[in-house]
């Protein structure tokens, strides 16, 4: 879990960055280039939050059942 929290900040970081990048005259040769490797952190970050979501909602639903069952 402290990995995923880990590799979710690391992503968000690397996303900004490259969003400023895009600003820089650097982005006038590879802007292509930041572009798709941004789109790559976000879909990654974007997969780790679904997993996340998808975990949360499980561990509710088994809790609810674990209550309601005598």
């Amino acid at each position: 879990m402290h990995e995923t929290q880990d590799r979710k900040h690391y992503l968000a970081e690397l996303i900004n960055l490259y969003r400023e990048q895009l600003n820089k005259p650097i982005a006038d040769t590879f802007g292509e280039l930041i572009q798709e490797i941004r789109k790559e952190c976000i879909q990654e970050l974007d997969q780790i939050r679904q997993v996340d979501m998808e975990a949360t909602l499980l561990a509710k639903s088994r809790s609810t059942k674990a209550l309601l069952s005598p």
